[in-house]
């Protein structure tokens, strides 16, 4: 979504909605007070890892639901133009080429009780989109600049170079692609609108900054900053891998390693607006399901009603805690949307054949390597059964004809001999 529009124009988006009856008054009525109540957690029990999925099910799942969302009309029909031209459209469609995340094992007391990415230098700046919808594209260099951090760098993404790839259609359009830093091509929302693909609702951006929405391709002096940006992309995303919005373990595991999440919440324009989130907390309001905002998940905690969440905004740093707020765990479960694993990498190594390091391959099926030892029932904390490995071998072996690769030994087992 994009950033907000000034209180006339929210009043006067609610008067077309026919959420108020006195929209004609000379004076605004008074803000609304949305409930600060968070719903307890429910207990969420321990899921044991998924299995490997067969080859080629995840991959053709997945394409089949980008088909169908790519076959629906973004912004959805009726919504009013000021609230359309603010969507972005990559935050309710999933990622094309993303592959599925394999769950690993997660000993939720095992976890740090607080991780807070801020506080362990792992976050770059807070950035502000303004009147341009792109805030997936933003929440996106976010994540990279975590990840940028976690090499022992401190480059900050380029959101523009960013917005200008995807055009706020389609992410897919970023795997591979070499991004550059912000000093080689800072963020401009009037450069940015006219990037806006055709199919992109952020082409109403053109009305704010007076610029042609969707026309860099007619400017030559864009077109030649973007190739300036190409020429010196230094990170790149490696993969997507979306993640299970119903084990937010898994997500609280990741953020605990010190990875960043990139994720999009269910939107209700009035709450995240609201004085509310000053507090640092965003205010509880239902699911309303036709409009997705981008953010990048930076750590969690415990709080009075569970756990909580903490997301990194791109509306600037006077919203929220310094562009920063808290969402329970509970309200991530009923508004998550969607959530990706980014891998990250410089521009300059070698594009990835294959798994990621230290990840095994297994019937098709990147299967990272164990996060610990989990818990057997006889078997005292942290031992393991004697001559049972406690990780997967780093390669499987070439096997023979008539035998096929053990995953837990390294060696080969034949196959019986068909009756």
């Amino acid at each position: 979504m994009l950033r907000r529009f000034s209180f006339r124009s929210l009043a006067s988006l609610t008067c077309a909605l026919g959420l108020a009856t006195a929209c004609s008054q000379s004076t605004p009525p008074p803000a609304p007070r949305y409930p600060t109540y968070y719903p307890p957690a429910p207990p969420q029990p321990a899921q044991p890892p998924a299995p490997a999925p067969a080859p080629g099910a995840v991959s053709g799942v997945l394409g089949a639901l980008a088909q169908l969302q790519a076959s629906l009309p973004c912004p959805p029909p009726g919504l009013p133009p000021q609230l359309a031209a603010g969507l972005d459209c990559a935050t309710v469609r999933s990622i094309s080429n993303a592959a599925a995340y394999v769950p690993r094992v997660v000993v939720a007391s095992q976890l740090p009780p607080v991780v807070d990415h801020r506080t362990s230098g792992l976050t770059g700046p807070v950035k502000d989109q303004q009147q341009v919808g792109a805030c997936a594209g933003f929440a996106m260099s976010a994540v990279m600049d975590t990840a940028v951090r976690r090499m022992g760098r401190g480059d900050v993404i380029a959101p523009l170079h960013v917005f200008a790839k995807y055009q706020g259609v389609d992410m897919s359009r970023l795997k591979g692609v070499p991004l550059t830093a912000e000093p080689v091509w800072p963020y401009d929302p009037a450069r940015a609108c006219q990037f806006a693909g055709s199919e992109s609702s952020a082409s109403g951006c053109g009305a704010t900054y007076n610029v042609p929405a969707g026309g860099a391709q007619y400017n030559p002096g864009l077109m030649g900053e973007l190739a300036r940006a190409d020429q010196y992309g230094y990170y790149r995303i490696d993969a997507f891998e979306q993640m299970s919005k119903d084990d937010t373990d898994q997500i609280v595991a990741l953020l605990a390693d010190g990875e960043a999440v990139w994720a999009a919440l269910d939107f209700y324009r009035p709450a995240w607006e609201s004085a509310a989130v000053k507090s640092g907390f965003l205010p509880y309001y239902p699911p309303q399901g036709n409009i997705g905002h981008g953010v990048a998940f930076q750590g969690y905690r415990w709080g009075a009603y569970g756990r909580e969440i903490l997301f990194q905004n791109s509306w600037g740093t006077s919203w929220g805690q310094g562009g920063y707020a808290w969402i329970p765990e509970s309200m991530v479960r009923t508004h998550l949307l969607y959530a990706y694993r980014l891998r990250v990498s410089q521009a300059s190594a070698p594009a990835p054949v294959g798994c990621p390091p230290g990840a095994t391959s297994i019937l098709g099926v990147c299967v990272p390597p164990s996060s610990g030892v989990p818990s057997v029932p006889g078997v005292p904390s942290g031992a393991w059964p004697s001559g049972v490995p406690s990780s997967l071998p780093s390669s499987l072996p070439s096997c023979p004809s008539g035998s096929v690769p053990n995953p837990l030994t390294g060696g080969c087992v034949a196959l019986p001999a068909p009756q």
